[in-house]
């Protein structure tokens, strides 16, 4: 689907994703979800490759993820379920919620594990399904306004936060967050400057063009921790177990 977009999301990620080479291998490759991702930004950024399917419902996923893999021979199909990513996202990929979600005697995706099974059966291949999770659950880190000066900000994910700042701020910002997160019981954290964490290896090979887009400070913490801004995301989308930012 052609859209519309503000910045070129080709142009800014410029690398063949993992399913554009599955395909130029002669992989089937099948991406599913709801009609208003095909030719989003992040689509077209991350998740390009192959083809898209367009289906609303759980079921109407499974069975077109099911149909996909009896396709042909070999097949890499992807599909997007809001419901579990939303548990994973607030309640944590370690929580009793996501586990219940995502396992296959009583998740609501029990469908498609079934369809896996019959697919494999049915076809003599090896089918395998891998149900994914990003936020960790347990300690969140409530950051005051003294962590990053008015005229910076922080994005990412709350386990991975890049912060990007005005020139020459750089090393005492990262100080002052390395001091917060001194001995922080959601597991410890890591803090380094954007030189820093690309010579360590934190983002592989990285092209010119990108390093701007790294932020000025890198923050990525343990595997129980998360960061959030409770001046900018709402409670309920943090893992937080009584933390509160000020």
């Amino acid at each position: 689907m052609a859209r519309r977009l503000a910045v070129d999301p080709r142009r800014w990620q410029r690398e063949p994703t993992v399913l554009q080479q599955a395909a130029a291998a002669g992989v089937e490759v099948v991406r599913i979800g709801p009609a208003f991702f095909d030719g989003s930004g992040l689509t077209e950024a991350a998740l390009r490759g192959g083809r898209f399917v367009a289906a609303d419902s759980l079921d109407a996923r499974v069975d077109a993820a099911v149909t996909a893999l009896r396709s042909a021979p070999r097949a890499l199909v992807y599909v997007y379920w809001g419901d579990v990513d939303k548990v994973g996202h607030v309640r944590g990929c370690g929580s009793w919620e996501w586990g219940t979600s995502s396992r296959p005697s009583t998740s609501p995706c029990a469908g498609w594990w079934r369809g896996c099974r019959a697919t494999r059966r049915c076809t003599s291949r090896p089918t395998t399904a891998w149900s994914t999770c990003r936020t960790p659950s347990g300690s969140t880190w409530p950051p005051s306004p003294t962590c990053c000066p008015a005229s910076g900000t922080w994005v990412g994910r709350p386990a991975r936060r890049r912060l990007y700042l005005e020139p020459g701020t750089a090393p005492a910002v990262a100080a002052t967050w390395r001091q917060r997160l001194d001995g922080w019981a959601g597991g410890g954290a890591s803090v380094l400057l954007r030189d820093e964490a690309v010579a360590a290896g934190w983002f592989g090979e990285v092209s010119p063009h990108v390093l701007p887009r790294i932020g000025d400070v890198v923050v990525a913490c343990g595997e129980r921790g998360a960061i959030v801004h409770s001046g900018v995301q709402r409670p309920h989308c943090s893992p937080s177990r009584g933390c509160t930012a000020r």
